[in-house]
């Protein structure tokens, strides 16, 4: 069975906003990408700000997440509770498949609003799997 990027109906039938993954891509400054959230939905928009971050875990201050990425949004609307872990990704040229581009976190509010994901190839290198194509 074919992985979905994403599904915008929480109904297992709904296939109509359904895309294939094309695999997977490096993330950069500046790349232009969606997240897709269990609760927010999915949001397009999001700039790359930042690469290889170091943030405290908030759960844990003593300890610390590294090689994250943090993204804008022009428009206001960021992951809500319950997100975390969705997809980030861009979509391909024709708009039918999607790359994926990481795993989100929450939210990061020095002087901004940031959008916290590890990219996917940080993710897969960590733990030796590759991303399911179809």
């Amino acid at each position: 069975m074919p992985r979905r990027a994403w599904r915008r109906s929480a109904r297992r039938s709904d296939t109509t906003h359904t895309k294939f993954v094309a695999g997977q891509q490096a993330t950069s400054v500046g790349d232009s990408l969606c997240e897709s959230g269990a609760f927010g939905g999915v949001i397009c928009g999001f700039r790359v700000s930042q690469l290889n971050v170091t943030l405290p875990d908030p759960d844990y201050p003593s300890q610390t997440w590294t090689a994250l990425a943090l993204a804008t949004q022009s428009s206001g609307n960021f992951p809500i509770p319950g997100d975390s872990g969705g997809p980030w990704f861009s979509l391909d040229g024709c708009c039918t498949h999607v790359w994926a581009k990481g795993i989100t976190h929450g939210l990061y509010f020095p002087n901004t609003v940031y959008a916290v994901f590890t990219p996917v190839t940080v993710a897969t290198s960590d733990m030796g799997v590759t991303v399911n194509q179809g």
